[in-house]
């Protein structure tokens, strides 16, 4: 009897969580509590139903498949310790081989943590996973080998973002000198979605703790691949945590917005920042907006450099800000009453800028021809000259997008030469000489890049 009351009771409870599922709303809390409630007002104890999941009533086997079911695409959670996990039934984390992390907001769900080997996706992988970890075949030693590699990530009908985490992310830089300079033309990251791929800027140098989100929305999928040229030793490796984002979760990123901050205050930088004077340097032809969830009770945010050569974008002939520059809507130089207002900001050096334009947003703009300076190039010594910070009223966009030039070794295919797609690193044979252009007395070397701090204040309110 007991057992015909409780089936009654999971059947009503599934009824009515399929039917908010079908109109897009999910309350895994509300499904728990719904099953409690009622199997209390049928005189069983409030954790009768959730305890059948562990077949204690000898549930039939359909039930608890179709129990399984409902709580697909489960909530993510963080423990304490930093490892990150998924919410699930007891049952179910140690069926997938999970370990249990600490319990969920739910009390009836634990924070599972996965093994990482088994949502690891190799080279010519297809995957489907709510989260997996696209890393370099070799991880986490050296890449030894070149040629590309690539994953294909299918989404699932009601995800319309891919997060993709670079965890940790290492190629060779980008071209410093002649016209080629800013672009990536040995190691290259690149991500295809459709007709919006331009809009991903290709990656290479070191990006590690940086992070992309990839609109999937329209195409369901997303190929990201990693092409690595035979003529680099340094060393290569990456690995990327491809987390998939329901179009109705609160962590999904506004429209526009290739990055998306969601703390009250944290560190904003700019690919293949880092910290040294000469050792960074900005990619050429990029357009793209980092976006900062606006906290509660806080309509203001003010951004400073982020320490010592924390922020340098000035060209060295062109004090316009044409060739880099940081765009902060509605910006003001100090606080957000003193009305100094600009939009354009590039030079050595940032004075704290306040902005109460929400949704916050950093866009930042380069050109398709680039100049660096202070780093050698061949012919020419490099002429460093400091300039002042700049702050311009008309920000201009680049014309059209210019694609970077084709390399003129294409890597082989996947599958050509081994399993994993990726060729054998010669031994014996030489590498083959790199042409030296000539120098463009307009396009000298320049490191250049940001990191920049914002905090969200409550003034402007």
């Amino acid at each position: 009897m007991v057992e015909a009351r409780l089936i009654i009771v999971v059947i009503v409870a599934l009824t009515a969580t399929l039917t908010a599922a079908d109109d897009g709303r999910t309350n895994q809390q509300g499904f728990g509590n719904s099953m409690s409630s009622m199997a209390q007002s049928l005189g069983l104890p409030g954790n009768a139903a959730m305890s059948s999941l562990g077949q204690s009533f000898g549930l039939p086997s359909f039930l608890v498949q179709t129990l399984d079911r409902v709580t697909a695409a489960p909530p993510q959670c963080v423990a304490e310790s930093g490892q990150e996990g998924i919410c699930l039934l007891p049952k179910k984390c140690l069926r997938t081989g999970g370990v249990s992390l600490g319990r969920c907001s739910d009390p009836n769900t634990i924070c599972c943590h996965r093994p990482e080997e088994e949502t690891t996706a190799k080279c010519g992988s297809v995957v489907s996973d709510d989260e997996v970890i696209f890393r370099s075949p070799e991880y986490p030693h050296q890449q030894a080998v070149f040629g590309q590699c690539q994953v294909t990530v299918n989404a699932r009908a009601d995800v319309c973002q891919l997060r993709l985490d670079f965890t940790e992310f290492s190629l060779s830089p980008p071209e410093t000198c002649g016209p080629r300079a800013g672009y990536c033309l040995d190691d290259a990251f690149s991500v295809s979605a459709g007709l919006e791929s331009s809009v991903y800027p290709v990656l290479c140098g070191f990006n590690s703790g940086q992070h992309m989100y990839v609109d999937v929305s329209q195409t369901k999928q997303a190929i990201l691949s990693v092409r690595l040229s035979a003529r680099t030793e340094m060393e290569r490796r990456w690995s990327i945590r491809i987390t998939q984002v329901s179009c109705w979760s609160p962590n999904m990123a506004p429209e526009g917005c290739l990055q998306y901050h969601t703390n009250a205050a944290d560190t904003i930088t700019s690919f293949n920042f880092v910290r040294n004077p000469t050792g960074f340097h900005y990619f050429a032809n990029l357009h793209y907006s980092i976006c900062i969830r606006r906290q509660l009770g806080f309509c203001s945010i003010l951004f400073e450099e982020n320490g010592a050569n924390g922020f340098r974008l000035s060209p060295l002939t062109n004090q316009r800000c044409r060739d880099a520059y940081v765009l902060i809507p509605t910006g003001s130089t100090g606080t957000v009453t003193e009305g100094n207002l600009g939009d354009r900001i590039c030079g050595d050096g940032f004075t704290p800028v306040a902005s109460n334009l929400a949704p916050f947003r950093v866009s930042f703009v380069t050109a398709p021809r680039v100049g660096y300076s202070d780093c050698p190039c061949p012919g020419q010594r490099p002429t460093p000259q400091p300039t002042r910070p700049t702050v311009a009223t008309r920000p201009t966009r680049p014309s059209g997008p210019v694609r970077p030039p084709v390399a003129t070794r294409p890597p082989p295919p996947i599958g050509a030469q081994n399993p994993t797609g990726l060729g054998a690193a010669p031994s014996n044979e030489t590498l083959p000489q790199v042409r030296q252009l000539p120098v463009d007395d307009s396009l000298v070397c320049r490191a250049g890049g940001f990191s920049l701090r914002y905090v969200q204040l409550p003034h402007g309110c």
